[in-house]
């Protein structure tokens, strides 16, 4: 695994526990922000499944630059909120993100295989929501 993947599987799990460590006191409303992050992961997911090549990595490059901005976002909106009771934790793993994470991390890994994958994954570094 890349140097720059692990930045962003390590940015996105800090960016998972924060959506959960950092939220309001209503149960509910940590499940809403680990949802909203989830969504945004899935998101991101499915655009990255869409690219084979460089002529579709520049066209995900518009969709990629807003849906990174929303998991910004979210994750500014995670670190604001007050610590979370413990029963959240358990929940949040009920919600799937752990698997929506892993299967970007499996789509990155895959378009950075790609003829001008590294390139290309260079634009977004730097990113709040993929860099720690």
């Amino acid at each position: 695994m890349g140097a720059h993947m692990a930045r962003v599987r390590n940015a996105l799990i800090v960016a998972s526990l924060l959506a959960v460590a950092g939220c309001a006191p209503n149960t509910e409303e940590y499940l809403e922000v680990a949802r909203a992050q989830r969504r945004a992961i899935q998101d991101i997911t499915g655009i990255l499944e869409q690219i084979r090549d460089p002529k579709d990595m520049a066209a995900a490059k518009e969709q990629l630059d807003d849906r990174f901005g929303r998991l910004d976002a979210i994750a500014r909106k995670a670190q604001a909120m007050p610590k979370p009771p413990p029963e959240v934790h358990e929940l949040f793993a009920k919600e799937g993100a752990t698997e929506a994470l892993q299967a970007m991390q499996e789509q990155v890994k895959r378009v950075r295989s790609l003829k001008g994958g590294e390139q290309f994954f260079e634009q977004f570094e730097g990113r709040r929501s993929l860099l720690p």
